[in-house]
């Protein structure tokens, strides 16, 4: 007899359930969490090298070193990257920290022009000896006269108070606060926290420009360090993801500009709330009525459309899996399982709600070893949006959703509707889509 798989339904999931454990993690009680050594997508070294022109020396045993250089070769990123090696005697003397000097005058000496950013990322066992690689980069920093900065691959640290995800966008913007020149303040506007460029189509752009900002900036659209450099004069910061809560906080630390929160949401109501309350942190007027008002108007058509439709929601998708499911709920989908390893604290409004309609809705977690013992869940699914919900659910076709494709305002409500109706006349592999994107090494 199979035993079954641990999960909560929405009407189990409560803030103080101790089902939930530390952080909101839907789990029945302390379990360990296990890093795929295949794993590729998003990570340290390739988020580092959102930053235009830099080069990266990664300090790393062999095992990491490999993976990290093959997952570079497949995202047509080796040519910035270099690797150290370092040995059991290195981290038993902490030699190894003496040679990096070194190896970075070598690589400066071999490139023909020199990188106006240099990041020297540490793996989790310089963590846990407290090697100081702040005081190194300072250091070098001094010598060279150019920035260097710290950055860390640490998966231990993922239930901290600074994972990995919230510790390398501080990484990212930290070359803005280093930076010596005064400050121009300028009328544009950054938006912190994601991967990929906002879709240009979208409505978000033009009703920026229409607030009067020159200028809507991202990291990840910018070609040259000194365009990213340009981010430093903004007026405003628009975190739209978690992951870049602590840099938008060090940027006001360092740089004086003012931030404020409005994550990416799917639903029609929680964008317009997005859009009032961006109104009120900057002060002007933002005319969002009219792309509400197209919004609403297309929902009965999806209706039409989607209604009756399974579809499951897991872990990784760009946004929250409880607020996906409101949106597409909307819509007449029926919302067949959701995945979720921790639960955010903004995600408690979603979850609100779903226990009005779906209240016997399944939310299984990655962190509990059942999980590690089935095939598939026994719920079924016509489309599945995210990877981990197509993994336990391998009959049904997949929307990616996931940041290599980034949506805000109300763009992202026909974009989700769209991507889940595409889906169904796909014949994409997921295993195929896996190795394309790098998300297996």
């Amino acid at each position: 007899m199979k035993k079954e798989l641990y999960h909560l339904t929405i009407a189990n999931l409560d803030p103080a359930a101790p089902e939930l454990g530390t952080k909101g993690k839907v789990v029945s009680g302390p379990c360990l969490h296990y890093s795929a050594p295949s794993a590729g997508g998003w990570g340290i070294v390739r988020t580092a090298m959102l930053v235009p022109e830099s080069v990266l020396l990664f300090v790393a045993p062999h095992g990491c070193g490999r993976h990290g250089s093959v997952s570079s070769i497949q995202l047509g990123l080796r040519s910035r990257i270099r690797y150290m090696d370092i040995t059991e005697e290195d981290l038993v003397l902490g030699s190894h920290m003496d040679r990096i000097p070194a190896v970075v005058e070598d690589i400066l000496s071999c490139l023909s022009k020199r990188p106006p950013a240099f990041f020297i990322c540490a793996s989790c066992i310089d963590d846990l000896l407290a090697s100081d690689y702040k005081n190194l980069c300072r250091r070098l920093t001094e010598r060279y006269g150019m920035p260097f900065v710290d950055c860390h691959m640490n998966p231990i640290t993922a239930n901290s108070s600074m994972p990995p995800a919230l510790n390398i966008q501080r990484s990212l913007y930290d070359f803005l606060c280093k930076e010596k020149n005064t400050r121009v303040p300028k009328d544009t506007l950054n938006v912190i926290g994601h991967f990929s460029p906002i879709n240009p189509n979208g409505e978000f752009f033009s009703l920026m420009n229409e607030a009067g900002f020159e200028k809507v900036l991202q990291l990840s659209a910018c070609q040259t360090f000194e365009q990213f450099m340009e981010m430093r004069h903004s007026s405003h910061n628009l975190l739209i993801k978690p992951f870049g809560r602590v840099a938008c906080q060090e940027m006001e630390r360092h740089l004086g500009i003012p931030w404020h929160k409005e994550f990416i949401r799917y639903h029609p109501e929680g964008i317009r709330r997005g859009y009032e309350g961006l109104e009120a942190f900057l002060e002007r007027k933002v005319s969002w009525q009219s792309c509400y008002e197209s919004c609403m108007d297309s929902i009965s058509q999806w209706r039409r459309r989607l209604k009756g439709l399974r579809v499951g929601v897991g872990i990784g998708v760009n946004g929250s899996p409880f607020e996906i499911a409101m949106a597409l709920a909307l819509c007449g989908v029926e919302i067949s399982f959701l995945l979720s390893d921790a639960i955010m604290e903004y995600e408690w409004e979603s979850i609100a709600q779903l226990k009005q309609s779906f209240p016997d809705v399944p939310v299984y977690t990655s962190y509990h070893p059942s999980m590690s013992m089935a095939e598939a869940v026994p719920e079924e699914a016509d489309v599945t949006i995210g990877f981990s919900a197509s993994y336990v659910c391998p009959s049904s076709k997949l929307f990616t959703l996931d940041a290599d494709d980034q949506h805000y305002g109300f763009e992202a409500f026909t974009a989700l509707l769209q991507g889940v109706e595409d889906a169904l006349n796909s014949d994409i592999s997921a295993r195929a889509l896996l190795y394309t994107k790098g998300l297996v090494v």
